[in-house]
């Protein structure tokens, strides 16, 4: 897994919901850190991406609620099932919505 593999599913769509998306870059920050010694800087960047990923992915999945008019101030638990249960309402993939997007929703990196 690697960063350019997840554009091309983010651009072709091919997340069907945030859960796959996250564990990819999970996995992408994992084999980072499995592949490259402790102490060196592909570990330490890896671990420090994951950590600010993982916040941005959960602060985009908090706004997409936001969006479609669910309390985001729910918990984490909460808001796990009310994105699970939206995802329901889209078969063809909730990021496959444009306003779902990283960019569409405000994150400031883009792939």
């Amino acid at each position: 897994m690697d960063l350019s593999l997840m554009k091309r599913k983010v651009d072709a769509a091919e997340y069907p919901n945030f859960v796959q998306f996250q564990n990819d870059f999970m996995l992408l920050c994992k084999n980072a850190t499995l592949y490259n010694k402790e102490g060196s800087k592909i570990h330490a960047a890896a671990k420090h991406l994951l950590k600010a990923g993982l916040e941005e992915i959960k602060e985009t999945q908090k706004k997409w609620i936001e969006s479609e008019g669910f309390d985001v101030d729910a918990t984490d638990e909460q808001l796990g099932q009310t994105a699970a249960a939206l995802e329901h309402l889209y078969p063809d993939g909730v990021l496959a919505r444009p306003d779902a997007r990283a960019s569409a929703v405000g994150l400031p990196f883009s792939f």
